[in-house]
């Protein structure tokens, strides 16, 4: 399960496409992101404003160096010993 690590930031929508949407931080509008609008609510327009915030997901990542332990594994399966400590 995902632990809350940052406090919501709020944030507008600054202009949208038929594919993504522009969102500015309203504390810095020099913080700007686009985000694919299939993210976002359907009836979203110019000029909603949203708050959003940000999760670590520690299993998602666990998961990950499995997959990456078991691809180190199949890439060096038949090497040297010697040559198997390396970093993907």
């Amino acid at each position: 399960m995902a632990t809350s690590d940052t406090a919501p930031i709020k944030t507008f929508v600054d202009q949208l496409s038929d594919d993504v949407a522009l969102l500015v931080w309203q504390e810095d509008s020099s913080v700007q992101f686009t985000v694919p609008r299939n993210w976002l609510p359907p009836d979203l327009t110019a000029g909603d404003h949203l708050w959003l915030s940000f999760h670590l997901d520690p299993a998602s990542k666990q998961t990950t160096l499995e997959n990456l332990q078991q691809l180190r594994q199949e890439l060096s399966a038949g090497q040297d010993p010697a040559q198997l400590d390396f970093k993907l």
